[in-house]
């Protein structure tokens, strides 16, 4: 029976040799294909438990072409050069391997499984890929063993703190945030002893045994990873209108917040006055209060970082009696990886107390000797709401609403409901001795919510045998 020592080693051998027999030759480079294997490669588990070597950190980020390079989009792939420092506790290693998981790590294992970018450290080289030239590789490669893939040792610095700098390309890697809010690259590193085992590509650079590799789930390169950024603000003019209100305008305003990313705003709905502008093919709830009259509204909109959008509608809050309307716009977008967007904001509208107004009319009907027949008109002068009479009063003769004393008959009766600019009217028959008599009739009404009663009085009428009406 074999050691699982040398059955791994054996397995090595065997991976080198396909890989030589599939590619027809050797072919020197640490930028990978668009989709390679990570470090788990056959049937053999590996553990992972040692830390001899690891990624400490990443900085000098830039595109391919040797750009500076500090956000990307959430969601899309990309390609970026990185100056990952490698560190080792460790007096010596070989062969050492750099993997990175560049579609998200969904299965959450690192570098192990799904699709990496697999790398070796070899001496600086430029990449002939690269529009702008860059340099791969590293300046502090060790060869210790004579074949292509380096190792490092503590003799040459790696043991450092920020160990030393491999440059490396990493291809078509998804813009996924980290939980710093950078690009989330787990990884994995593996390396050898010196068994003896020619390496040179990096399908060589497997693990000497399964437990020598480490992996880092929480790796991130400073690399800002954005999402569409939204934000609204409504306005309204005028902030009020008397009881029974009318027609306000209402404003919206979109920003693009995102310093980079680009937004499409698709539909704007009101929790008060339902649709305002539609592109999709869900509807807004209807509004509350019913539809609006007409908007400036167009949609789809694009707003480019920074910058905003804002268009107006116009719609009908009604009311007979003082009140606030709180109304809610709610505005649905995409950015421009396909992320939804939304945002709302509110804005209030008052319906303010109209004063009621009224005024009183006394005319002579006709002479009946000393039996005097009078009209009595109240007019409602209010425009906006009903009043409510609730006396009518003689000055000469009390109330006028029943038959007593010298109030001989009467039509006139309370309570009385006035409506908006009507009036009413009645007649009673009062009785006076003398040559004249003069008299006012004062009424008492109330608006619909009872806070301000008033008390209006007619003109002063006097009677005399001549039956003269003064003023």
């Amino acid at each position: 029976m074999c050691s699982d020592k040398k059955r791994w080693a054996s397995f090595r051998r065997l991976s080198l040799m396909l890989c030589i027999l599939a590619l027809g030759g050797l072919v020197l480079t640490d930028r990978p294909a668009s989709a390679q294997t990570c470090i788990q490669q056959g049937s053999k588990s590996l553990v992972c438990t040692a830390n001899d070597i690891q990624v400490a950190f990443a900085d000098n980020i830039r595109d391919t072409s040797g750009n500076p390079l500090s956000q990307c989009l959430s969601g899309e792939t990309f390609s970026f050069v990185a100056d990952f420092h490698v560190t080792t506790t460790a007096t010596a290693r070989y062969d050492v391997g750099l993997y990175f998981a560049t579609d998200g790590d969904p299965n959450r294992d690192g570098a192990r499984t799904g699709v990496c970018s697999a790398n070796i450290i070899t001496p600086p080289h430029i990449d002939p890929a690269s529009p702008g030239l860059v340099t791969l590789g590293s300046a502090d490669a060790v060869n210790k063993d004579g074949d292509t893939c380096r190792d490092v040792t503590t003799e040459a610095g790696w043991g450092k703190p920020n160990g030393k700098v491999v440059t490396v390309r990493v291809d078509n890697v998804v813009c996924q945030a980290g939980t710093n809010g950078f690009l989330s690259l787990p990884n994995c590193t593996s390396w050898s002893q010196n068994t003896g085992d020619v390496c040179s590509t990096p399908s060589g650079a497997l693990p000497g045994s399964p437990s020598k590799c480490s992996c880092d789930t929480g790796f991130t390169v400073p690399i800002f990873v954005e999402t569409g950024s939204i934000q609204v603000a409504k306005d309204v003019s005028p902030a009020s209108l008397p009881e029974p209100g009318g027609e306000f305008t209402f404003t919206v305003q979109i920003g693009n917040t995102a310093q980079f990313t680009s937004l499409t705003v698709d539909r704007i709905c009101d929790d008060q006055h339902g649709t305002i502008a539609n592109n999709t093919a869900t509807a807004c709830a209807t509004g509350a209060l019913g539809s609006i009259n007409s908007t400036t509204c167009s949609l789809p909109q694009t707003i480019a970082p920074q910058s905003s959008y804002s268009c107006t509608f116009k719609a009908n809050v009604n009311s007979t009696i003082p009140k606030t309307v709180t109304d809610v716009v709610s505005v649905m977008g995409h950015d421009q990886n396909s992320q939804p967007v939304s945002g709302s904001d509110s804005a209030q509208v008052a319906i303010t107390n109209v004063p009621p107004t009224a005024t009183v009319v006394k005319s002579l009907v006709d002479l009946a000797c000393a039996d005097v027949n009078y009209r009595v008109r109240v007019n409602n002068t209010a425009s906006a709401e009903s009043l409510s009479l609730t006396v009518l009063n003689d000055s000469g003769f009390g109330s006028i609403t029943s038959v007593h004393d010298n109030v001989l008959a009467t039509t006139c009766s309370v309570p009385q409901t006035i409506a908006a600019s009507g009036n009413y009217e009645c007649e009673f028959r009062a009785h006076f001795c003398g040559a004249s008599h003069t008299n006012t009739v004062t009424a008492t009404l109330n608006d619909n919510d009872g806070s301000q009663p008033i008390n209006p009085q007619s003109n002063s009428l006097t009677i005399d045998v001549g039956a003269v009406l003064q003023p």
